[in-house]
């Protein structure tokens, strides 16, 4: 009897309890809502800088409010609004990291751990040869940009770059067409000059050849 009494008591006190728990955690739609609403105000941008032919990016994700926090996929480090950040959070110093993800998680107790948006980020791949002499007279060449789509090894670089060179001084198809023009052209000329004097006294030698025969037929149609 006194066991029971004693499990019965045990169990008004946990009850209780867990059904304050569950109310604490439980999220309803409009408070969700509105918290995704301020999530979606956050705005994610990066710069860069050069240090010894490397770059290192620094991400800015502005407008997160105390209602929330950010969790760096990639590293797995949080992120909270303070006093000092104001909401500005500034992540340093990635350096050779593509694919960034940050997500926004509620911060507050009814909510909490909810997701309320999620941030994507393609970092572009830094050109360690974009100043290699090689690239000193090509700079709008792709593979002489200061960022890449791709990554790419000096040896690649070195292959498709004289391949450049070499290619961009061969004329092209129109270039080829407009030379063969000019040629012909340049050609007749030729051929005109040089033969212009013969082909006058021709011309010359006709017209007078044609006037005597004229005169003759006239002289002969009198008679």
């Amino acid at each position: 009897m006194k066991k029971k009494i004693i499990l019965l008591a045990i169990s008004m006190l946990v009850f209780p309890m867990s059904v304050f728990a569950k109310s604490s955690t439980n999220c309803n739609y409009s408070e969700l809502a509105n918290l995704k609403k301020y999530a979606s105000n956050i705005n994610v941008m990066y710069d860069y800088y050069i240090e010894n032919n490397e770059a290192y990016f620094n991400v800015t994700i502005n407008n997160v409010t105390p209602e929330m926090y950010i969790l760096d996929e990639v590293t797995g480090q949080k992120y909270y609004y303070s006093a000092e950040n104001k909401g500005e959070i500034v992540i340093r110093g990635y350096n050779k990291v593509q694919s960034l993800k940050y997500t926004a998680y509620s911060n507050i107790p009814t909510c909490m751990d909810n997701v309320l948006s999620r941030h994507y980020i393609q970092l572009p791949i830094y050109n360690r040869y974009a100043n290699d002499p090689l690239c000193d007279d090509i700079k709008g060449f792709r593979l002489c940009q200061r960022f890449l789509i791709t990554d790419i090894s000096y040896e690649d670089f070195v292959r498709q770059t004289k391949k450049y060179i070499n290619d961009k001084d061969k004329p092209t198809e129109e270039e080829k067409e407009e030379k063969e023009k000019i040629k012909n052209f340049e050609s007749w000329q030729d051929i005109v000059l040089r033969y212009s004097p013969l082909a006058a006294i021709l011309i010359i030698a006709l017209v007078i050849y044609i006037i005597q025969r004229r005169k003759k037929n006239s002289f002969d149609f009198k008679l």
